[in-house]
Formats: structure tokens, sequence, C-alpha cells
């Protein structure tokens, strides 16, 4: 009977596996086979090669800078944090700012320190977000708000208006843009449907620009 038992578990096991084996595929597809076909082989080897580009790009960060200074070690709570966070990251737009975020922190005359905000706030944008911010940064700072516009932005990086509202949406709502409406656009209190997304008008936060 014990023989038997081992028998029905190994093919219940062997179902299982398959089963997890068609579902991971469909997420990774073929690369995931590669790796060995085991998910916490894969994360690895994702995280591990995430890891490896980042690092290279603080090097390159550090080579243009001609850094001086003493070496500044991030605490290691915090360093585990932006590690983690890090390495699930795969699009290179975003790595460079983990890249920046790091270089940063850890070796600079005037070294920023890392802060549990930056990481969370690295952590919650896409790829367009990190676009738009690099655009809005491109710019230059301005106090007000100026006459940067959804068509402004859409017009400079060939971007659906559409996929631009969303990103503004979630940048206004990390605090990393701001949005208002010029008094000379603004109806008049209780009238009118209220202002459409052609009068708002979009900056840089001072946390965005920090």
């Amino acid at each position: 009977m014990n023989e038997e038992s081992d028998n029905n578990q190994n093919q219940e096991l062997a179902k299982m596996n398959e089963k997890l084996g068609g579902f991971t595929k469909l997420i990774f597809g073929d690369a995931f086979q590669e790796v060995g076909g085991i998910a916490s082989d894969w994360a690895k080897y994702f995280r591990y090669k995430n890891l490896l580009k980042i690092a290279d790009k603080i090097q390159n960060i550090y080579s243009t800078r001609k850094t001086v200074g003493t070496r500044i070690l991030i605490p290691p709570g915090l360093g585990i944090e932006i590690v983690e966070s890090a390495s699930k990251e795969d699009d290179e737009s975003i790595q460079n700012m983990w890249a920046g975020l790091i270089a940063n922190a850890t070796y600079s005359s005037n070294a920023k320190v890392a802060k549990k905000l930056y990481v969370r706030l690295l952590h919650a944008i896409d790829p367009i977000d990190a676009t738009i911010i690099k655009w809005f940064s491109s710019q230059g700072w301005g106090g007000v708000l100026g006459d940067v516009t959804v068509n402004t932005i859409s017009g400079s990086l060939s971007i659906s208006d559409s996929e631009i509202k969303l990103s503004l949406s979630n940048l206004s709502h990390l605090g990393l843009i701001d949005i208002g409406i010029p008094i000379e656009h603004r109806e008049p209190s209780g009238m009118g449907m209220g202002n459409s997304d052609q009068e708002k008008r979009y900056k840089m936060s001072n946390l965005g620009w920090e």
C-alpha cells in the first residue's frame, strides 16, 4: 500500500509541476525553461541580471563625474530595501534612476541622503512616468505653473494624450507633479461643468526635482 500511495503522490506532484510550468511559461516565456524551469531559480536569475546592469550604470556615473571624496555607506536596513526593489526592475529608464539614486547617496562630494521615500517613489513609477519626469527635468525649473499642457507633452514625446493623462495622474498622486488651472482659465464659481483637461497646466513639484 505504501508503494501505491507513493506512486499516487508522485503522479500528483508531476501533474502539479506540469501545470505550474505551463503557468510560469505563460508569464515568462521560453526563457523560463532555459533557467531550469524552477520559479525561484528564474527569480534569482532575473534579479541578478538587473543588479549587474544597475552596478554597471553606477560605475559609469562615477567615471563621468570623476568622483572624489569619501565613500559613504547606506544604512543596512535601507540598503537591503534598495537592493530588493532595484533588482525587480528591468526597464532601463528606471534602472538609470535607481543607479542615480545609489550613486548620489554613496559617493559624491555633495552626497544626498538616501531616503525610504525615494525608494517608495521609484518603486511606484512606470516607464512612461520616468519618461515624463525626465522630460520635465529637461525644461528647467519653474516656480509657477507655466504653459505645459497635455498637448505640449504629447507633441514633444509622441505619446498619446490618454497615456499621458494616466501618467500625470499617477505622478500627481505621488507628489512629483503639480497640477493647476491658471486664473485666466478658471470658470466663475458655480458656473458650468468645471474646467477641462485642456485648461490644466503642469509642472514638476519640489519633491519631483529633489
